[in-house]
């Protein structure tokens, strides 16, 4: 099975570049906490820019 990182990312990847995400957007793939540190190591990979609290 995918790590929530990973599938968050694959996610992220299939869609259009400029696409905004919300921390919901992903509350199918575990919880809240598992979410938003994924959200932060993406972000520090530099795939996604975190634009205000909660919008990537």
């Amino acid at each position: 099975m995918q790590s929530i990182e990973l599938r968050i990312e694959n996610d992220i990847e299939s869609q259009v570049k400029g696409t905004l995400f919300f921390g919901d957007s992903f509350t199918n793939f575990g919880s809240s906490e598992a979410i938003r540190k994924a959200l932060q190591r993406l972000e520090e990979k530099g795939l996604i820019t975190r634009i205000a609290q909660g919008i990537m």
